[in-house]
């Protein structure tokens, strides 16, 4: 075949790509008691760059209950989206940094995925503090939001 179509001799760039896969679709905080605490924090995210660039990621959240999506304003019903933390490492749940239901840039580093074959990946490390008030028992659900950004090139 022939075509008007020729790849010069410097080639072609992708300027950026990113894309980005989060294998969990929960979080793993277990069973708790009221006034308990994950410690250290051990529930863990995986983020895997599947496109051409280092990653970071934005995350926010929203409170638990039993009844997600409407959650009562209610201490007893309700666990805070502030009684859940992150970081980069099992750390003790104290030295974590608090989820807030804002979008929050964390510095997670992900470096650049250079072969398809194998994603680079880094984990998300995650813990909760249920608060003593809670009094009604049964599975709690809330969302936890991800959002991949693109990092600094130094990081990669």
């Amino acid at each position: 075949a022939t075509s008007s179509i020729v790849q010069t001799a410097s080639g072609t760039e992708l300027a950026s790509f990113l894309a980005f896969e989060v294998p969990q679709s929960a979080i793993p905080f277990g069973s708790l008691a009221p006034g308990s605490t994950t410690n250290p924090i051990v529930a863990s995210t995986t983020m895997r760059a599947i496109g051409n660039l280092g990653l970071n990621e934005n995350l926010s959240g929203s409170s638990m209950c039993t009844t997600y999506p409407t959650c009562p304003v209610s201490p007893t019903s309700t666990i805070p989206v502030t009684s859940e933390a992150y970081g980069s490492s099992s750390v003790q749940y104290a030295s974590a940094t608090v989820l807030t239901g804002s979008s929050t840039l964390f510095v997670l580093a992900v470096p650049k995925t250079t072969a398809t074959s194998s994603p680079q990946s880094r984990a998300t490390f995650w813990g909760i503090a249920v608060p003593g008030s809670i009094t009604l028992a049964g599975d709690y659900t809330g969302q936890n939001t991800i959002i991949g950004v693109r990092s600094s090139p130094s990081l990669w």
